[in-house]
């Protein structure tokens, strides 16, 4: 797949998200935690070359990327989203004949069985260096110190309280099966790909207890935004039109904002989704909300 495709797609995915109104999280006009759009826009073309970089390592992504975002912005914008890319980029040198979801699943199945120690290095100096908020301390493979595992066995261990590491283990299920195929679906029923991108991300919501949350909140909190989410995902089917269904999700973006609650590792999940379609679908639309 031609580079310059590629760095165009990886810019894409994160505009078209940080143009979609997803409650909770920085959007164009609802800027959050002295984070605005801008700022993800200028992370997104600073990771734009360094992720599609032919032959990177996984880990060189992932380092690379994080440095390139911390050259031009002074906050953790998107390490949950090179995390997610990364991997996803990689596996497409695998691919020689034929392209498309399938192929695309057991390139990365291969890719992620073949992580390296080195790969879990570089991934550590990046999160080191993103600064991530939340991220707590571990009693095995603490980010802290060393790794002596591979970057796979690292996540596997981590695979129950963070949903990234969740991907990783058990290769890409929750990107493709619960992202990509609400964009799919949303795309076959003529919806407008900002509204598709808004309710993939209510569905990663409304799918499992966002594991920033329960990081920061504790479990209890994140199951309690996960309600919330399905219940204005029951109220979305029943509006007749966005002009209805647009003051409920404002409602829960200030209630949210105000209580400082940010389901940041789902638009994480978003962005990764984006990407992927971008990718596998030749055809996937971007436009306008409405």
């Amino acid at each position: 797949m031609d580079r310059a495709y590629l760095q165009a797609a990886v810019i894409d995915a994160c505009v078209q998200d940080i143009r979609a109104f997803k409650p909770g999280n920085v959007s164009i006009g609802f800027p959050m935690h002295d984070m605005d759009a801008e700022d993800f826009i200028r992370s997104a073309q600073a990771i734009a070359l360094p992720m599609t970089k032919t032959g990177y390592s996984v880990g060189q992504r992932i380092e690379f990327s994080i440095e390139a975002t911390r050259s031009v912005v002074s906050c953790n914008t998107n390490l949950g989203i090179v995390l997610l890319f990364a991997p996803i980029l990689s596996a497409l040198e695998r691919i020689s004949d034929g392209f498309g979801l399938d192929h695309l699943q057991e390139a990365l199945r291969i890719e992620l069985a073949e992580l390296s120690l080195e790969d879990a290095r570089a991934c550590y100096r990046a999160i080191r260096l993103a600064a991530p908020s939340g991220l707590g301390e571990s009693t095995d493979q603490d980010v802290q110190a060393e790794p002596s595992l591979t970057l796979l066995e690292v996540m596997q261990l981590a695979a129950s309280w963070d949903q990234i590491s969740q991907e990783y283990a058990q290769n890409f299920a929750g990107v493709i099966g619960t992202g990509v195929e609400t964009l799919m679906q949303s795309k076959k029923r003529g919806e407008a790909e900002l509204w598709a991108i808004t309710r993939c991300y209510l569905n990663f919501v409304a799918n499992q207890p966002d594991t920033h949350i329960s990081r920061k909140y504790g479990l209890d909190i994140a199951q309690k935004i996960q309600q919330e989410a399905s219940t204005l995902l029951e109220q979305w089917d029943s509006c007749c039109n966005a002009a209805e269904f647009w003051p409920l999700l404002l409602e829960m973006h200030q209630r949210w904002r105000q209580n400082n609650i940010n389901p940041g590792t789902s638009a994480d999940l978003v962005v990764a989704s984006i990407l992927m379609m971008r990718l596998v679908d030749a055809n996937s639309y971007n436009g306008a909300r409405h």
